[in-house]
């Protein structure tokens, strides 16, 4: 099951207080096998709305690129409910991430930002495992700039809590990565000016 770990500096205000307690209700009824059809309300009529009035999120999520863990199933919302950011290990590195949050939170006016870690993140593990030398796949440029950026929380991770098993390690590493893209999120001016103007 994902682990949200939405820390309050992931740019919460009032409106997005509502919404985060109303996506942990969603998240809760998932966990528990209690469903929404999603799809009932796809009819063509709401999407043509959609797709002619634009968007309205009600959150933006930047998470995991998983496909075990999409947050429109997670949270139980539909199309035009969530602006969604992923990357592998919900990484916060580059400006098409920044600059993705930037524009929903300035010009859809998305009142809320989550970063979201899930259990079991192939990309934090690959991190780990790469401390001890060891890379996925064929080492290509943007896949070992991505495990090389994890791999720093990971050993951060593990100097600082020296001897956890490695479950224990993933499991540490997730959260802190999480905590680690919602600090680079709290850099960005537009950002910062939107949680200033809540």
């Amino acid at each position: 099951m994902p682990t949200a770990v939405a820390s309050p500096a992931a740019t919460e205000t009032t409106a997005g207080t509502t919404v985060w307690k109303e996506l942990l209700e969603s998240n809760r009824d998932f966990a528990a096998g209690v469903g929404k059809e999603l799809v009932s309300k796809l009819t063509p009529t709401a999407r043509e709305e959609l797709a002619n009035f634009g968007q309205h999120p009600e959150a933006i999520v930047v998470t995991c690129s998983d496909s075990r863990c999409p947050p429109e199933v997670v949270f139980q919302r539909t199309i035009g409910r969530l602006f969604v950011v992923r990357c592998a290990g919900n990484v916060v590195a580059d400006f098409g991430t920044v600059g993705s949050v930037e524009y929903a939170v300035a010009v859809l006016k998305a009142p809320l930002v989550i970063v979201l870690g899930h259990s079991l993140c192939g990309a934090v593990t690959a991190g780990i495992n790469s401390l001890d030398g060891a890379l996925p796949g064929d080492e290509s440029m943007g896949l070992k700039k991505l495990v090389e950026f994890i791999a720093t929380t990971c050993k951060e991770v593990k100097d600082e809590k020296q001897g956890l098993a490695k479950e224990d390690l993933v499991k540490e590493t997730i959260a802190s990565n999480v905590k680690k893209s919602a600090s680079i999120l709290r850099e960005s001016q537009t950002i910062a000016k939107h949680l200033a103007d809540g």
